[in-house]
């Protein structure tokens, strides 16, 4: 395999393994992130991987990684990936070349093993624009940072639970964010069902009755998770505490508070207030 890596022939990448830049150190470990696309060499002083992409000829550095029988590209280095594509494995031609060298310096010599992976698209017409997520910019974690890249774009049905009493309209806190309560519809379960389940599990109130006021799906700007709401108007009882557990804070908004809502928060709450609030 020797042989046939160094000159760049084909060559079969392993599933569910990430390609990319990536430099591994034998003594320190990661230098720059995982070194994916490695297998771990023992009794040598440095590893490294460079990874390109090549699309209509044209050369770019990028990342790929395969799935079954299908292959996901991205151009960019990195967690910053500008562009990616989708496409079936016998539409990539692999290949990997061994760019090992022994560099001497004043402690002696030592050994880099250095391979550059190349994924080139056999036909650009069968590729599949992905969704790209906003930049990320970290070293932590990177196989889950680089996934939260690459992975495309959460469509989630969620139920909306509008809680509106004489103190003003519940809201739940979210890591420092202030929604209305909600969430979520599991499988097979109608996203009214799912706004009285929320309502209870991060409220603790009972429903009394539920009403259907309108739906609301967020606009389409490249994150990750993009919600459809349908809103309802709930009638609860009980005294509102939070769960502690993905809410930490509850509080009742007007709209002469300083309390500040999510956009997409905001913009249900000003319909509500609208068009159905008396």
């Amino acid at each position: 395999m020797g042989a046939l890596s160094f000159l760049g022939l084909k060559w079969k990448p392993k599933q569910n393994m990430l390609y990319r830049d990536a430099t591994w150190n034998f003594k320190h470990g990661p230098v720059m992130g995982e070194a994916q696309g490695h297998y771990k060499i023992m009794n040598s002083s440095r590893k490294e991987s460079k990874v390109y992409v090549i699309i209509n000829g044209t050369r770019h550095p990028g990342t790929f990684k395969v799935v079954k029988d299908s292959c996901t590209i991205g151009i960019g280095k990195w967690f910053t990936i500008t562009k990616l594509y989708k496409t079936t494995v016998k539409n990539v031609k692999f290949t990997k070349r061994n760019m090992g060298r022994k560099v001497n310096h004043m402690y002696g010599k030592s050994v880099i093993h250095s391979y550059e992976f190349t994924a080139e698209v056999l036909d650009a017409n069968k590729l599949s624009p992905e969704v790209v997520s906003p930049r990320i910019n970290t070293k932590n974690n990177s196989e889950q940072i680089y996934n939260k890249v690459i992975k495309t774009q959460i469509i989630r049905r969620r139920g909306t639970a509008i809680v509106d009493t004489p103190k003003g309209i519940l809201i739940a806190s979210h890591h420092k964010t202030w929604l209305l309560p909600g969430g979520g519809a599991n499988r097979g379960e109608s996203r009214e069902k799912a706004a009285i389940r929320e309502l209870r599990e991060e409220t603790g109130l009972r429903t009394i009755s539920c009403r259907y006021l309108f739906e609301y799906d967020e606009p389409d700007d490249g994150r990750r998770i993009r919600n459809l709401h349908k809103v309802f108007l709930i009638e609860a009882e009980g005294k509102p505490r939070p769960n502690h557990h993905d809410v930490h804070h509850l509080a009742f908004w007007k709209p002469d508070c300083n309390i500040k809502l999510s956009p997409t928060t905001t913009r249900i709450v000003n319909h509500y207030i609208t068009e159905f609030k008396k």
